[in-house]
């Protein structure tokens, strides 16, 4: 990627916002968070820009889970899309419960949106 984003940025227009996709990856494989740039337009579909990938090794789903949260923080996303009808099911059991860290911040938990 020419130019990556590591958190929120205001280089693009004002409505646009983000959304992660994660292919969740365990024993073995890696979970990967890709970061998308949405920018609607006036007319037509929004421009869809693939700001960023973060790579997290094959970890326990609660490592994981944190990892996410504080992306979370980073970007703000108006959604994140796991697929749980297989092995994500595990990583949105963390993602749905609150989290104490080790340096004492507490993360919220997160819900499920879902639908037909």
């Amino acid at each position: 990627m020419l130019q990556p984003e590591y958190e929120h940025s205001g280089r693009s227009a004002k409505n646009a916002y983000y959304v992660f996709g994660i292919d969740v990856g365990r024993t073995g494989d890696t979970t990967e968070v890709c970061v998308f740039k949405v920018t609607p337009q006036a007319q037509g579909v929004a421009n869809k820009t693939l700001v960023n990938i973060f790579t997290y090794g094959a970890e326990h789903f609660e490592t994981q889970c944190l990892n996410i949260k504080h992306l979370y923080y980073k970007f703000f996303p108006r959604r994140i899309a796991i697929d749980g009808n297989g092995l994500g099911i595990g990583l949105i059991d963390y993602l749905v419960k609150a989290q104490d860290t080790e340096d004492g911040e507490f993360l919220p938990p997160f819900g499920v949106y879902n639908t037909d």
